[in-house]
């Protein structure tokens, strides 16, 4: 089968086949496979990482928003494709650089909990994928790019196709797959505050037919932020094994061990959010360790000349021990922090003192049949599948504390009881911050130190979500000019919680006592559609509208929240130039029940948030020597009800910024740069961004310079070196309050040498 297209084909039609299998489900496969065999005709391989590529820092083909292998053209809403060699352009290090590359994507926290147009990808809904299933684990933190052959950021709603997500988008992590040619490529990196890094991609043919390719990848920094530290090691091997000239079968395996201090940022002090120094850590010496377990199937079959079976199966573990000193809100900190006790005005910082064990299990199952038909004339690309969705997280916490500090202040007055559960530390002078300390009015007792001696149960939970979906999609293509998609999905759902956790008000009122238990079970399904329509005048312009809708359910306590949103858009892409490729989105999304888990002992449920604003961004090569990304975004993502904070209706949603944007461009000395060397320059801007819900205060607005310089010196080495924060800004990443800010980093450099064996 000769597979070349062009927007005006139906590329959508065309079977691309990146998808996993179970063990059990590929024999009986390949049972079948051998009774058929005769009947089958023969098809030559097909290599599942090529691609059609119309420039630099472009790929114009995706399957992340169909399912199957279409031209960006034939899609009725945004793909933002960012492959490996924009991310090498970049010397990107984690996700939170390459999300610069995507219009109204933001990262709201240093764990990599990321915001797609005002909506936050959460653990349970599930926005990161990986080859199309959910990933275990959803923060950046969790995820090394050593594997990633290229990030496929969907907007817009995806329900229909993939199940419980958020209507903002989804992020498709594609990893490398293993190749016919041999090479070791190894790449030493080392920079600002004792950052090191190496990486090996290996890749052998040890048959015609087995190929094996392996990634490694090991860090140790320390951090602009004073103790804060971070070790990594990461391995994936993966083989692939081509069944006779229709089948493949390919297994992925990836072990994920990192530890990390755990940082809850800087404070605000007395309205000021710039009064201590990015370097002010406020936490003690405590960290987290996750160790991340991945294993992934995949099996292809071309069935005939026009149909295709797909079968994937991931499985995800993640254990991750974390503890850490958690600020109090500041309602709360007013509380502890009073003069008459303390007879003085001076700024002080109280947090609580954690741990907890989490373990998460994921397993995930889709299975599609794909192909096309040509039905009185009008050609159909026609995908039918069935995906299921297991995810289980046990989750047990401890509150720390001293009981017989607790039990004899609560004796006093149940008032003064939270400070036997708390320290404190002070900002501009932070000592002995692991300790517990009184306040002067509270006589004898406050002269003293006090250690965390006991601890109470915060939180004993189990939660089970298993999501199960029949999907169906239609690409229609009715003439060279239109096409129509059509999709629908129906999609079951059951949450499950058992929960046993601390009544904190009680607590911090004297009373040591536990919520009664929770044994709750509720389940629900739902029609799911979708429906785009593409409209392209010529060859160069496609112009689309679309609406989707999507849907979910929220457990909180024993309240069980159906979550539903409907989504608009209206868009156009432009091919400028061969090779340079611009868009334009409005949308308009509305979405019920924002579980909002900024309080982490009390998360807040918002009733609803409409996000509605527009996009565009600009891709691709625009001389032999310049190449570009840059993209910019305008929305307002706004509470409009919230029954629990009706105060808080109209405001903004929190850390989502009103504008945002960025530009990369990169001069090559050398015609289109494979050789030689090349300068860059970056511009990422962010604008403020409300610190919480309530809107009580905003995080400024920022504008990051970074500069890169690259060396081509033959097809075996090279050398980048990028400076980032060139003007050396204050800026912050993001906030959960106005006590836990997250500043960013000044000036660095990071320098990168790359040799292939």
């Amino acid at each position: 089968m000769n597979f070349q297209f062009s927007s005006k084909e139906y590329s959508g039609f065309r079977l691309r086949v990146l998808y996993k299998s179970v063990v059990l489900i590929f024999l009986l496969i390949d049972g079948v496979a051998s009774v058929a065999a005769e009947s089958v005709p023969a098809i030559d391989p097909v290599s599942v990482v090529g691609k059609i590529r119309l420039g630099d820092y472009r790929d114009d083909f995706t399957d992340s928003a169909t399912k199957t292998y279409t031209h960006e053209f034939d899609i009725p809403q945004p793909v933002d494709i960012i492959n490996q060699e924009l991310i090498d352009s970049q010397l990107a290090l984690d996700l939170g650089q390459v999300y610069r590359n995507s219009a109204s994507v933001n990262v709201v926290d240093p764990l990599g909990h990321t915001n797609i147009r005002g909506f936050r990808l959460n653990e349970n809904s599930g926005g990161i994928l990986k080859n199309g299933l959910r990933e275990v684990s959803q923060g950046f933190s969790f995820q090394p790019l050593a594997n990633i052959e290229k990030i496929e950021v969907l907007k817009g709603s995806s329900s229909a196709l993939y199940g419980r997500g958020e209507p903002g988008g989804i992020i498709n992590l594609i990893t490398k797959k293993p190749k016919k040619e041999n090479f070791v490529r190894t790449t030493l990196i080392g920079g600002a505050n004792d950052f090191g890094q190496f990486n090996i991609d290996a890749n052998q043919a040890l048959t015609e037919d087995l190929l094996f390719r392996l990634n490694l990848q090991v860090n140790d920094q320390n951090s602009f932020r004073d103790g804060v530290e971070l070790e990594r090691q990461f391995i994936s091997p993966i083989v692939s094994y081509q069944i006779g000239k229709s089948q493949k079968l390919t297994a992925e395996f990836e072990l994920n061990r990192f530890t990390q201090t755990r940082d809850q940022g800087v404070a605000m002090i007395n309205g000021n959010i710039e009064a201590l120094p990015k370097s002010r850590y406020l936490g003690g010496d405590t960290k987290v360790d996750t160790q991340i377990y991945t294993f992934q199937l995949t099996h292809e079959w071309f069935v005939n000349d026009n149909w295709a079976l797909n079968t994937k199966f991931r499985l995800g573990h993640d254990d991750t021990d974390d503890e850490l000193f958690n600020p109090v809100a500041e309602s709360q900190q007013q509380l502890l922090n009073n003069p008459m006790l303390w007879a003085d005005s001076e700024a002080r910082v109280y947090r609580t003192l954690s741990s907890a064990d989490d373990v998460k299990d994921e397993l995930n199952l889709d299975i599609n049949i794909v192909g096309e038909l040509n039905w009185r004339g009008v050609e159909h690309g026609l995908l039918f599948g069935l995906n299921i969705n297991r995810r289980q997280v046990d989750r047990k916490s401890l509150l720390h504390y001293n009981a017989t500090l607790h039990g004899t202040l609560a004796g006093i007055d149940p008032a003064l009881a939270f400070y036997g559960a708390v320290s404190f530390v002070d900002p501009f002078d932070p000592k002995n911050s692991e300790l517990i300390y009184l306040p002067v009015g509270l006589g004898a007792v406050s002269s003293l130190e006090y250690l965390f001696t006991d601890s109470v149960t915060l939180e004993n939970t189990k939660t089970e979500i298993v999501s199960s979906g029949l999907y169906f999609q239609d690409q229609i293509r009715l003439n060279d000019q239109w096409l129509v998609l059509l999709g629908a999905r129906y999609d079951y759902n059951v949450h499950k919680l058992d929960q046993a956790s601390l009544n904190v008000p009680f607590f911090l009122g004297g009373v040591i006592a536990s919520n009664p238990h929770i044994n709750a079970k509720q389940s629900d399904g739902k029609f799911v559609p979708k429906a785009g329509l593409v409209y392209q005048p010529m060859d160069t312009i496609s112009l689309y509208a679309s609406y989707a809708r999507q849907y979910d359910l929220a457990l909180v306590a024993a309240d069980v929240r159906p979550i539903e949103s409907n989504a608009q858009e209206y868009g156009g892409k432009w091919e400028i130039i061969d090779g340079l490729a611009a868009s334009v989105a409005y949308f308009n999304i509305r979405k019920t029940n924002i579980v909002d888990p900024s309080n982490l002992l009390q998360p807040d449920v918002v009733d609803e948030v409409e996000s509605k604003g527009y996009e565009f961004s600009v891709l691709g090569r625009m001389s032999p020597h310049w190449v570009i990304s840059t993209n910019y975004s305008e929305y307002d993502a706004e509470i409009t009800v919230d029954a629990d904070n009706i105060a808080n209706e109209g405001n903004r949603a929190r850390g989502t910024p009103t504008r945002s944007g960025s530009v990369w461009m990169k001069y090559e000395v050398e015609k289109y740069g494979k050789m030689g060397l090349s300068l860059a320059l970056g511009i990422n801007h962010v604008g403020a961004r409300p610190g919480d819900n309530s809107n009580s205060f905003d995080l400024p607005s920022y504008t990051l310079l970074d500069a890169t310089v690259a060396y081509q010196a033959s097809e075996n080495f090279s050398a980048r070196l990028r400076v980032e924060n060139l003007t050396n800004e204050r800026w912050f990443s993001g906030a959960f309050h106005s006590q836990s800010i997250f500043p960013g980093y000044g000036s660095r450099a990071v320098l990168a040498v790359d040799y292939q064996l």
